[in-house]
């Protein structure tokens, strides 16, 4: 292992392990268990040199009408932390300095993490969800407000939302000069598949449970996820 990479892996169990959180496998990706979310801290690296970035965000375990294979991988909330400032940390060969700049990434990175652990409140979680969808150009925003809708039990609030959601998209298909392939998976999902199990509240939270299920049985598979909680079933 590099002496940059030891570093990042240091720092991040020293500060983030005793907080509950764990490395997936030997990656530069810690994660937050919270049920039907995770939070992610990614230690980006640079594509040419030595050294990291920060993002950390929360990965809804419902999926986007796909399979996650690798275990989460979206920041459906979050993206690029940058504690005062400090949008990049190089890595020269100067171990101590590296060292302290990765911890403050670290425990910025910490703070993030306890911020979302408020979404285990499904009430803020509502709030947060649907507070956050852009006046334009929304588009995942509005199927997560509707997915969390339907797993908190706010039934008419959650077709709202997937109404709206669907709006969307078939508008951005119509309005497309190429085939969209992903768009156009994700419209059949939602058309053939979903649609047909929110005959009512009881029916669309656990059509939503289940899909909580089976990604985390999905991912409790894999040995690079071992650590997640185990049991947790909805």
């Amino acid at each position: 292992m590099e002496p940059h990479q030891k570093i990042i892996r240091q720092v991040a169990k020293k500060i983030l392990q005793p907080e509950g959180l764990f490395q997936k496998g030997t990656s530069r990706l810690w994660l937050d268990d919270n049920d039907y979310f995770m939070t992610l801290v990614e230690f980006q690296p640079h594509s040419y040199e030595k050294g990291c970035f920060l993002n950390v965000g929360v990965c809804f375990l419902w999926g986007h009408g796909r399979v996650m294979e690798d275990g989460p991988d979206t920041f459906d909330i979050g993206g690029r932390v940058e504690p005062a400032g400090l949008s990049y940390v190089p890595y020269d060969g100067q171990d101590d300095v590296f060292a302290e700049k990765t911890e403050t990434l670290t425990r910025r990175a910490l703070e993030e993490v306890v911020e979302y652990r408020r979404l285990r409140d499904l009430t803020y979680a509502k709030e947060r969800l649907v507070g956050r969808i852009p006046a334009e150009s929304p588009f995942w925003e509005v199927y997560d407000a509707a997915m969390l809708c339907f797993f908190k039990g706010d039934y008419e609030d959650g077709m709202s939302c997937l109404q709206r959601f669907l709006e969307i998209l078939d508008r951005s298909l119509a309005e497309s000069s190429v085939p969209i392939p992903w768009k156009e998976a994700l419209y059949r999902f939602c058309r053939e598949e979903l649609l047909f199990g929110l005959s009512s509240a009881q029916a669309a939270q656990r059509m939503v449970c289940d899909s909580i299920n089976r990604c985390r049985a999905s991912f409790g598979a894999k040995p690079s996820l071992q650590k997640m909680k185990k049991n947790v079933v909805f």
